[in-house]
Formats: structure tokens, sequence, C-alpha cells
């Protein structure tokens, strides 16, 4: 955790940090000479209050604090670093007063938690796709054609998933050739365009030899990529795709 302590000059309006510790270079990629609140707040990108403090505006939530109100100050950062990546900071801070009781300044710490919310992104993205997977089992029971189940399993991709760009191949064992059944991608403006693209398809990945779809078929493993540009296995049918 990044330590700090800050003074409120004009009223408590300004904000200045009288100290940050050296580790915020590490979280933002701007050392502690650098730093102030106008940075930070140029840095942010979304802000995200916690627990008490979530029903109130940021504004009602800064005088909840400095009243008393709230003892605790506690919110999430996305920021944007220096460098472009994006981190998520949690923050908590208390009060100091003066002998009236009247808020001065803060001390706080900030926490890079980014690793933590990639953790629960990924979690919620299992959960979704399990959820895909029963939805999925509902629609096979009740449809009988091949063609049917795999435009049904791309509706579900993307309202599920978010996926607007799939496709679902079934596989013929005997020769391990591959069957396009259906297929989703945006911006296509006539049926002409869809002939075309679906025809591409067919020929780009029609074999389990061909692909990332043949080789999950042939290892019979699950396939994540978040490079497919430098991905050995994969066929470029999807322009500008990169996960």
């Amino acid at each position: 955790a990044v330590p700090y302590r800050q003074s409120y000059q004009t009223s408590g309006i300004t904000v200045s940090y009288d100290f940050i510790g050296e580790g915020i270079r590490q979280i933002t990629g701007y050392g502690p000479e650098e730093f102030n609140t106008s940075l930070w707040n140029s840095l942010t990108q979304e802000r995200f209050l916690l627990e008490e403090l979530a029903e109130y505006s940021f504004t009602e939530a800064i005088e909840r604090v400095r009243s008393g109100v709230n003892p605790v100050w506690k919110c999430e950062h996305r920021i944007q670093a220096r460098d472009g990546s994006i981190h998520w900071v949690f923050e908590a801070a208390v009060e100091l007063r003066d002998q009236a009781g009247v808020s001065h300044g803060s001390i706080g710490m900030f926490q890079d938690i980014t690793k933590r919310k990639q953790t629960e992104d990924e979690m919620r993205q299992h959960l979704m796709e399990l959820e895909t997977l029963y939805e999925s089992g509902l629609a096979i029971n009740q449809l009988l054609s091949p063609r049917e189940i795999g435009q049904k399993l791309i509706e579900l991709l993307e309202q599920k998933l978010g996926w607007h760009h799939a496709t679902i191949r079934l596989v013929h064992p005997q020769d391990e050739s591959f069957e396009l059944l259906a297929f989703n991608q945006p911006g296509l403006k006539s049926e002409a365009d869809r002939h075309e693209v679906e025809a591409r398809f067919k020929t780009l990945v029609a074999h389990s030899s061909q692909g990332m779809s043949g080789w999950a078929v042939r290892h019979t493993q699950v396939v994540r990529s978040g490079d497919l540009r430098n991905d050995a296995r994969y066929v470029d049918t999807y322009p500008g795709l990169q996960s």
C-alpha cells in the first residue's frame, strides 16, 4: 500500500499532498515529486464509492466524511497510468481534525488491486459461460436441426457473453471435417456479403488440421488467446480480432 497525507486549503476546496509514498510511481508511472490532485484526477477514468458511501454522489460523499457522518473514506478508482496501462486502485482515508473537530486534512493509502479485479472479471466470465452452457442444453433439447441449434448458440453467445464474432461448426469424426452451422459477423449489409463471408469461413477452416478450432478438437482442450495476431494456430477468419 502507498501511504499519503493531504491538507485542505480554501475551506477544503483545494487539496494538496504533503506526502505520498514512493510506491505511487509503480501504480501511476509518476513519482511523488510529480504527483498532485490535478494529475490524479487526469489519470482517473472511473470512481466507485464503497459501502455506506456508495449511495451518494462523489461530492456528497466527501461532505459526509469531512463532517464526520461517515468516519472512513473508501473508493475504487480505475486509472490509466503513464504507460497507458489500466490499473484498479483502492483508496481508504480518515480525516485529520483540529481541537474544534474541524477537518483540515486526511491520511490514507492507495493500493493496487488490479490483479484482484482481473480475477473477479474472470469469475464473472466463467459464471456467464456456465449459464450459457445451461441455456444451450435447454435449446438442444428443444431443437432437432443442427443448424437451428447452431443459430441458437450464436444468439446465446451474443446475449450472455457479448461475443459479436462467433462461429459454430459441427465436427464429423469419420474424417475430422468441419461443417459450418452458423456464424455472426457484424456489419454485413446484404445477403451477398453474408454468402461471401460464409464461403470464406468454409474454405479457411474446414478440417481439424486448420485453425484454433482444429487445434481444440485435436487436443480436446478449451483455447483462450489474448494475442491472436501472433498466435500461429489462428486463421484470420475475422480480420482485426485480438482475442
